[in-house]
């Protein structure tokens, strides 16, 4: 008797396995609160028809790179996991495309940008600014890998971002203006 591959069950164990991967964290300095993001099947897609054994299936895996972790590295140990689970279900193929690459960037936490930036938080809020990671993911690898230095996740007061409950304090935007203002003033004049 000859049994189809079940491209469903088989991606399935592929994205469990995934969901149970370690990579290092944080290394890069500011960076040691965050750790490894990897979130296996944000969308799956498998079969054509309910009585027919899936002899396809898809899926994404959301995947944050932090400073210092190496893309190469990452997809070293994620083929080892699909080599492992193929070598248990004769007949399953797969294939990996990568529809965006970010990596992680960051500048250094005594750049003058950053000192700049905690003077003046200190100076409106009487704490200067915590320099830390912010991610997993922003835009601001744009700017740092054209050369712009960029202060991510610096900004108003507020919590639970890129969530449905994402807020803001509307008094602290007055003192951001005035915060970004004294920063961009004063890290012209050193240039």
């Amino acid at each position: 008797r000859t049994q189809g591959v079940n491209a469903v069950t088989g991606l399935a164990e592929i994205l469990i396995e995934l969901e149970r991967m370690q990579h290092p964290g944080g290394t890069f300095p500011g960076f040691e609160q965050l750790g490894f993001t990897i979130t296996p099947g944000t969308i799956i897609n498998g079969g054509d028809y309910a009585s027919i054994v899936p002899n396809k299936a898809s899926a994404i895996v959301d995947i944050r790179l932090l400073p210092g972790q190496e893309k190469a590295t990452v997809l070293d140990k994620i083929m080892k996991i699909i080599e492992r689970v193929k070598q248990n279900r004769s007949g399953l193929g797969t294939e990996i495309e990568i529809i965006v690459d970010i990596p992680g960037a960051a500048i250094p936490v005594d750049h003058p940008l950053a000192k700049i930036a905690q003077s003046y938080t200190e100076m409106v809020y009487g704490t200067p600014w915590e320099i830390r990671g912010a991610g997993p993911g922003n835009e601001g690898y744009m700017l740092i890998s054209a050369g712009i230095p960029t202060l991510c996740g610096f900004g108003p007061v507020g919590g639970n971002p890129h969530a449905p409950d994402e807020w803001i304090e509307l008094n602290s935007l007055s003192k951001t203006v005035a915060i970004f203002a004294g920063i961009i003033s004063d890290y012209l004049s050193t240039q």
